[in-house]
């Protein structure tokens, strides 16, 4: 297995060396200080051991909380492999250093001590991506995963994690709209629910029929639609409504270029809805063009 060389001319600093690889194996970012051990009576070879740690196998990363230090890749899968079965990464999870909560320590701490993951439906965008750069590292670490496996520890699939990521990132502006303490707008949102619901009215085909939401500026329209598309993804119809959203804010999607909204509407589909033959046949219909008059 590669590894950093050892330098025998001083076993306590590769031993300091190999303390602090462990410490941070399942750290998303970490705090030099957090390491800072007390200097010892023969000299202080903890201290030079970990700046060596900090300068040949960690890089320096910009996050919410400053700049800070990541293990490197190599490193990483290196200490993942090395520790390996479950006990002994569930205390390297728990012995980790830090003053500032990390996702990923918890993600994977929680991981390793209930054997399977959390179900991706209902996660941040935040949560997702934690559990993709977990789940990342393991795969990486292939002695470590197998070991997993024998010891009963399910690792997500990542396309899994990677189709819920980008549908929780596509919706990601519509819960910004929405506030926790949204209230009110039922009769308009009941009145768009049963455009959609309610597909002929007196003979009438409704099905390709458009609403303009008008009001003033600050008014809440945006709200009110982000609103009822997210009430509509979550609330279990069978087919599932199909729903789309387009902002010409973003600089690909051009009006006078169609074929730029007709991809981005089958990359939203891919992602916001289930891929199943009722679906497909029920979209079918609703995008199917209406008949000719005969007569």
């Amino acid at each position: 297995m590669t590894g950093v060389t050892e330098n025998p001319s001083d076993p306590q600093r590769d031993t300091d060396r190999r303390h602090f690889r462990e410490r941070t194996a399942l750290l998303g970012s970490f705090s030099a200080h957090d390491l800072m051990p007390a200097r010892d009576d023969a000299g202080g070879t903890t201290d030079a051991g970990l700046q060596d740690f900090l300068l040949e196998e960690c890089s320096r990363i910009t996050t919410s909380h400053g700049r800070r230090w990541c293990l490197s890749a190599g490193p990483r899968a290196w200490t993942l492999d090395a520790l390996r079965t479950r006990e002994e990464l569930l205390a390297a999870a728990r012995a980790a250093p830090g003053t500032e909560a990390d996702p990923a320590r918890a993600w994977a701490e929680r991981l390793l001590q209930h054997g399977r993951p959390p179900s991706p439906d209902g996660q941040s965008y935040g949560e997702l991506y934690t559990a993709l750069t977990v789940v990342g590292w393991f795969e990486d670490a292939p002695r470590a995963r197998a070991q997993l496996a024998r010891d009963g520890v399910v690792l997500p699939d990542t396309g899994t994690i990677g189709q819920a990521l980008g549908r929780a990132r596509l919706l990601q502006p519509l819960h910004a709209l929405v506030d926790p303490g949204f209230t009110g707008r039922a009769g308009e949102l009941a009145w768009l629910g049963a455009l959609l619901d309610e597909p002929r009215d007196g003979g009438r085909d409704t099905a390709n029929q458009w609403a303009f939401v008008h009001g003033p500026g600050g008014v809440g329209k945006s709200t009110l639609l982000a609103r009822f598309v997210l009430d509509r993804l979550d609330d279990g119809h069978v087919p599932p409504t199909p729903c789309l959203y387009l902002t010409f804010d973003r600089h690909d999607l051009v009006a006078e270029r169609p074929l730029t909204l007709v991809a981005e509407a089958v990359r939203q589909l891919g992602l916001l809805h289930p891929r199943s033959p009722s679906t497909r046949a029920s979209w079918s219909g609703s995008w199917r063009a209406p008949s000719p008059p005969t007569g």
